[in-house]
């Protein structure tokens, strides 16, 4: 009943002063005069009243004192008992109980900040234009998503002949300072129409057979060409950077012009294979970049809306654990954990046939 009722009780007074701290600040009083002098044995007398007028405002300012030193927190050394609420810079009473946990051996493997972070590995910095972002050493890079071409309306002469021309056309870039990135992604999707006939039975026998097939989806094939332009040499860069931030807006002006001639040339090459250009996208009153949602997908395995800001792009993209082994690998995104192998081919003997590697398109990776 005593502790119950504990905080209906009085401290021990005498003469308004608490009787408990009143007698351990006496005797540490004096075994300090006996040590050091016994002059300090005047300070008792101020001691009294020192304690009689903090009682005299609280009777429990004791008892409140040392309930305020509980809440800073369990330490064996008293001096850092504070270090527990550095965290939320105010007292913090936990609802769980934790062990004393021996943290060395996690400490000593798990290095968190010795781990290699993925945005040294990107490249990519800001858009320039709407359908051009910059890397880190001022190269320029553009994305097209092709649709491609109904082969099978086509005859084998003319494939050849589109395939002919891509290829000429590409040796014609011989002389500039760029270079080609072909990504061929292979992905599950469903299609359906999201039209409304009027007739309820045929539109739930619709919805139905659109129900069955997301559970078995198909699988398509999407490719991506790249072009990257060089547009500074390193004495240029060098240039650029001694001559302050004007002359590199302008000579930034003239290479986007530039950039944008040639990305008028590729999309002219490639008109046979409906190119779809990358790049920004507003939807309501945010700023997305479709390029950068491509290439956060080569390094995450995942589609995911990329929005445009002030942050650095490599501050942005590859929101994924990779991990590495001589002949695989394993990527960790949000939600789930995927694998995969690389598989270099060297050469292939000329007279192979035509899409002999194509099944490797129709597996379930």
């Amino acid at each position: 009943m005593a502790t119950v009722y504990k905080a209906l009780t009085r401290p021990t007074l005498l003469q308004w002063v608490p009787i408990a701290p009143f007698i351990i600040s006496v005797f540490c009083l004096i075994i300090l005069g006996l040590i050091i002098t016994k002059w300090m044995w005047l300070l008792i007398l101020v001691l009294y009243f020192l304690l009689r007028n903090m009682t005299a405002r609280d009777e429990h300012v004791f008892t409140l004192i040392w309930v305020g030193w509980k809440a800073l927190g369990k330490k064996s050394k008293l001096i850092s008992r504070h270090v527990v609420n550095r965290f939320f810079g105010e007292r913090a009473i936990s609802h769980t109980h934790y062990d004393n946990i021996d943290m060395r051996e996690f400490l000593a493997n798990m290095k968190l900040n010795q781990r290699q972070p993925i945005e040294e590995f990107i490249p990519y910095s800001t858009h320039i234009h709407p359908h051009i972002c910059k890397t880190r050493w001022t190269d320029y890079v553009a994305t097209w998503e092709l649709s491609g071409e109904a082969f099978q309306c086509q005859t084998i002469d003319v494939l050849e002949m589109l395939s002919q021309q891509v290829n000429k056309a590409l040796v014609s870039f011989s002389g500039e300072s760029v270079t080609f990135y072909v990504h061929t992604i292979r992905e599950k999707y469903t299609d359906c129409f999201d039209s409304v006939s009027g007739n309820k039975v045929a539109d739930k026998v619709m919805s139905l057979y659109y129900r069955k097939m997301e559970k078995n989806p198909f699988y398509r094939t999407r490719i991506f060409f790249t072009l990257c332009y060089i547009p500074f040499t390193r004495e240029e860069k060098m240039e650029r950077k001694a001559k302050g931030l004007s002359f590199q807006k302008k000579t930034q002006d003239e290479a986007i012009i530039r950039m944008n001639e040639l990305r008028e040339t590729v999309e002219g090459i490639l008109r046979h294979y409906r190119p779809q250009p990358l790049g920004l996208v507003e939807e309501g009153k945010k700023v997305f970049s479709t390029q950068l949602r491509f290439f956060n997908y080569l390094m995450t395995g995942q589609w995911q809306k990329i929005s445009v800001g002030n942050v650095p792009f490599y501050d942005v993209l590859g929101s994924a654990e990779l991990y590495f082994s001589s002949d695989s690998g394993q990527i960790n995104p949000f939600d789930r954990t995927r694998y995969f192998r690389c598989i270099e081919i060297k050469s292939l003997p000329g007279d192979i046939d035509t899409g002999a590697l194509d099944g490797l398109l129709f597996e379930d990776v």
